[in-house]
Parts: structure tokens; sequence; C-alpha cells
């Protein structure tokens, strides 16, 4: 393994680890020893690959960023618009223990973030507005009336979901939450 090869291993152990450490613990319980000590590397080490806190979690936001964008692409090459929009679904049905146990990787994060100023609200909001765009083109390909309104109330009860979940630590409560979705998002094509 050469050099170059050894430092993006160990970026993508922190990268990984600090995904990990946020979403367990909060952004701002988080330090960058705790990710250190998650990854197994030395503190001294970690400055290299996040300098601050906030670079941490803007490589943590473009990490979630590009692994939605993956699956949504996925989805795309291989499903029509109403199986892609329940995989979406199934996302927090797949979740539904660790949500329940954390909340939601990409909701808390946000919740947590909007009280950081704006730079860091909007950073932290990325990902739930990749999340609507590509839900409300999928409402829309499907003929739609309201795709707009689809996409915000698809998006809006997940995070709900993930939320009761959470705060009940019932993972069922997120199960039956998708269940529900995927119902309603039959229904809305049938219409």
């Amino acid at each position: 393994m050469t050099r170059q090869q050894r430092s993006i291993d160990k970026h993508q152990r922190l990268l990984q680890a600090a995904e990990a450490v946020v979403h367990r613990q909060g952004y701002h319980l988080t330090t960058l020893a705790d990710i250190a000590r998650e990854a197994h590397v030395p503190v001294g080490g970690i400055y290299y690959y996040f300098r601050t806190k906030e670079s941490m979690v803007e490589q943590i936001i473009t990490a979630r960023m590009a692994e939605l964008t993956r699956r949504m692409e996925e989805w795309e090459r291989d499903r029509p618009p109403l199986a892609r929009l329940e995989a979406l679904v199934d996302i927090w049905r797949e979740d539904s223990e660790i949500d329940a146990r954390y909340g939601c990787p990409i909701g808390s994060l946000c919740y947590e973030l909007s009280r950081a100023g704006a730079r860091m609200a909007g950073l932290a909001a990325r990902p739930l507005l990749l999340l609507r765009e590509w839900s409300e083109k999928q409402f829309r390909i499907l003929g739609a009336a309201d795709p707009g309104g689809g996409a915000e109330h698809l998006v809006m009860a997940l995070q709900g979901a993930s939320l009761v979940g959470n705060a009940f630590h019932d993972p069922g409560a997120i199960v039956r939450e998708t269940d529900r979705l995927k119902t309603w998002l039959r229904q809305r094509v049938a219409n």
C-alpha cells in the first residue's frame, strides 16, 4: 500500500468515525479526540484531516450528500418512480433501530446546527433539500398534481417518524410510519 493509499484509508476511517460519533453523541458534545479514539488514530494525526470541528462537519455532510446521490442514481437506473420513492422510505425502515436510539443522522444534525448560525444551519440542511428536490422530481414524473407538496410531505413525515421513534425509543413507530407512507404513495399514484 502506497503512502497516498494509507492516507486515503486513514481519512476514510476518520470520516466514518466522525459520522458515527456525531450521530451517537451530537455535534456539540463531540471532540476531535473522541473521533481519533473511535478511529484508533493518535489525536495529533487528526488535525491533518480535520483542522476544525466545522471542517469535520462539512466533510460529514459532503459524504452524506455523496451517498444519497449514489443511491438515488442507482434507483433511477433500475426502478420506476414509485419504486424509487419506496426505496427512499425503506432507508428509514432499515435504519429504524439506530434512528430510535440516536435519531436520524441527517435530521438530528440539522436540528442541532440550526442554532449554530446561518452558515452551519444551511450546510446541515443540504441533505434534506436534496431529498426534497429528488422526491419532487419523482412525483413530477408520476404526474402528481402537487409534486412539491408531495415531496415536502414525504420528507417531513420521514423526519417526524425518526423524531417520534427516537423520543419514544420505539423503532416500531418508525416501521409503522414507513408502512403508512408506502400506502400513501401508492394511493397518490392510483389517484
